[in-house]
Order: C-alpha cells, then structure tokens, then sequence
C-alpha cells in the first residue's frame, strides 16, 4: 500500500522529449561561421548543431573569434558525451542535469532527438510536471497533519463555494499558506520530515509562490532577485515531497498512534481494549477492521457509512459473531467505526482488510491487543486492559 495506489509518483512522469526542441538546425560545414554567427545571435542559441559525421557543435561564445571567410567545419568541437541522453530521458532526470550543464542533447543511434535548454522549462510540459509534485506535497502534508494530530484531515482544502459550520481542523485548513503554517507547528512532523522550522518555512514560502505563478499561467522560467534558481527550488521542494511521501508510506508514527488505540462499543459503555477493559463478547482470538477511509484518505462520513455497510453485508455471511464498536484515539479526536468479530480465521480477515483498503486490523486475545499488517505482520503487542 503506498500513497500512489491510484497512479505513479509525479517524478516518472513525462519525458525530457515532451519538452525538447525538436526542430533541429543542422549547418553544413562549409557554411560561413558569420553567418551561422549572426542566425545563433538572431535565436539567441548558444550552440548550433553542424552536419558532420559524426554531428559536432559550435558555440556562439567562440565564433566571433573567426574571420568572415571561415567556414564553420573549422570551428566545430565534438558533443560533450555526459550532455548526449537517449530520447527516453525522464523529465525527472533532464531537471537534475539542467542544474548541472545549460543544454543536453537527446539522441538514438547518433540521430539526434532534440535538445533541452533551460529556456524549455517555459513550456506548459515542465509547469505540469512542476505542479503534479506541488499538488502531492499538498495532499501528503495535509494526511500528516491529520495523523500526527489525531485529527482527520482529509487530503483535499474544502470548497470555498459550499457554506459549512464545520469547525474540525479539516476544514479549516482551506488555503496553502494555512497548511504549511499548521504543518510548521507540528515539532514532532517537522522533525521526522528532517528540516528546521526556519527551512521548512523557507522552503514552504517557495511552495506557495511557485504554485501561485503556474496557477496564473505564468512560466515556470521566473527569476527572483537573491533567490536561487527555480530549478535549486524545485529540487529542494521535490526532496520534501519525497521526505513527505516517506513518512505516509513507511511511518512508525502511525503504528504508534494505532497502538495506543481505545476499542469500544457504539454506545461507550463497555470498553474491549483498553482501560477498564472487559471481556470479549465474541469468540478469541477476536478481531477489528473496518473499511473506513480507504487507504488512509479521509473520506466524509456518508461514504464511510455506506463503506462500512458493504462491509458488514460481506461479515454477515462469514460469521454470526459481530459487534458494532468504534475504534478511537486516547484524546477522542479520532474516531473509526468498526466491526469486532469472532469465528473468522485470521487469514479471512486480512483479506478482507486489504480489498477494502487497510493497513492493518487489530487482533484481541483474553490478554492481548495486537496490531497486525494487512500483510500479516505483528506491528505491536500490548496489554488489552491498558
């Protein structure tokens, strides 16, 4: 289960070629180097391609040195082979080398493909691949807020259009600058994502601005006076969505929340995990699982009901031995309802779990309350009665 369950990570999408000039210039080498000279100042190029074999370059900086009579096969150098890519380039990787070198060539079996400036990033291609990563960041920092408060937050801002007196900190979450100042107040997030308050703010500020420039149809070629390169930035907004990314697929925290989990009934009258705990109703080992919130989205209480429903119309034929509970956090901020559920073999259960898009279920024995993968791995063993 990862937070792509729905489509692959922004960083494999698109290609260096979705964004490459394709119309390649090609000048003979007996062409005048003034004139090839005059056409790059025309284009402001900085290198043109020269038709020998195999293809070699000129730069703008060194033809001016040449006399009118020159032709420009005496001007030409080989193709530096670290800037030469195949035409299956990610856009992901033409980003990492344009920070390194101006231009890289794509090219297949000595024909070439394209080239990449960084004027390229101007193109709608690069903005989307840009944004694609913003909008992840987006999503992810809002469902770890959510976890590392134990108040659900759904990955989505709420409509601004629809009227609501919802007051959870879901709602009120409603504009990008909001999220990163509510993020940056986490410690604990701030620190399992690596960063300083300071730099995460920094960073954060970058966020914003650069998603409000695409969002405005500006091109992602913006420069900012005592800013580093829109390229330095992306790449540190891009290590924070996969610091981000990290901690939604493989966190501990979340374990450790789940832990801690209280399991009761409906009503909150009789508690079977937990302070106070009593005896199970249902046979042992016993268990929880619910199919609320599938793959950890916070989703609005009537598609969980209906969830839940479904989900209890497929227990009823498995097994006669059902409680209704709710599974809740110690403060009671976060709540799921559940199903507790006996004379179900474990191996039923997490099948179960994983077809309705769970990370795991709880496992109840007379003693015991265990957390268990819907892969079946033991998370935690603790005392049901604490």
């Amino acid at each position: 289960m990862t937070v792509y369950d729905f489509g692959s990570a922004p960083e494999h999408w698109l290609f260096a070629l979705d964004i490459a000039s394709r119309d390649v210039a090609f000048f003979g080498p007996t062409e005048s180097a003034a004139d090839v000279l005059s056409w790059m100042s025309a284009n402001d190029f900085d290198v043109a391609f020269v038709s020998t074999d195999p293809v070699s370059i000129v730069r703008r900086s060194e033809l001016s040195d040449f006399a009118h009579e020159t032709e420009v096969g005496n001007c030409v150098e080989k193709l530096p082979e670290r800037q030469v890519f195949g035409s299956d380039l990610s856009m992901d990787s033409s980003f990492k080398q344009l920070l390194e070198d101006p231009w890289l060539v794509l090219a297949d079996d000595g024909c070439i493909k394209g080239i990449v400036t960084q004027d390229d990033l101007a193109k709608p291609a690069a903005s989307a691949f840009v944004l694609a990563h913003l909008i992840t960041l987006e999503r992810t920092l809002r469902r770890l807020i959510g976890t590392y408060t134990n108040q659900p937050v759904s990955d989505e801002p709420p409509d601004d259009s629809l009227e609501s007196n919802d007051e959870t900190l879901s709602a009120q979450i409603n504009y990008l600058s909001g999220l990163i100042n509510q993020a940056a107040k986490v410690d604990s997030l701030i620190s399992d994502l690596g960063y300083s308050k300071n730099k995460f703010r920094r960073i954060g500020s970058w966020v914003i601005k650069l998603r409000n420039h695409l969002a405005h149809s500006r091109r992602l070629t913006y420069g900012e006076p005592k800013q580093p390169s829109v390229l330095e930035r992306f790449a540190q907004i891009q290590q924070l969505m996969h610091n981000a990314v990290r901690i939604v697929e493989d966190r501990e925290q979340i374990w450790n929340a789940i832990s801690k989990s209280i399991i009761e009934n409906r009503c909150g009258d009789e508690c079977f995990a937990g302070p106070a705990a009593t005896s199970i109703p249902v046979s042992t080992p016993a268990y929880v699982i619910t199919a609320a919130n599938p793959f950890e989205e916070f989703v609005c209480d009537e598609t969980n009901d209906h969830r839940n429903r479904m989900l209890l119309e497929v227990l009823e034929r498995k097994t006669g031995e059902i409680v209704e509970v709710v599974g809740r956090s110690p403060c009671g901020n976060w709540k799921e309802e559940s199903f507790l559920v006996g004379d179900l073999a474990e191996d039923v259960v997490l099948n179960l779990a994983k077809r309705y898009g769970q990370r795991g279920v709880f496992k109840l024995t007379d003693e015991l309350k265990i957390v268990v993968t819907s892969d079946g791995e033991v998370r935690s063993e603790t005392s049901r009665h604490i």
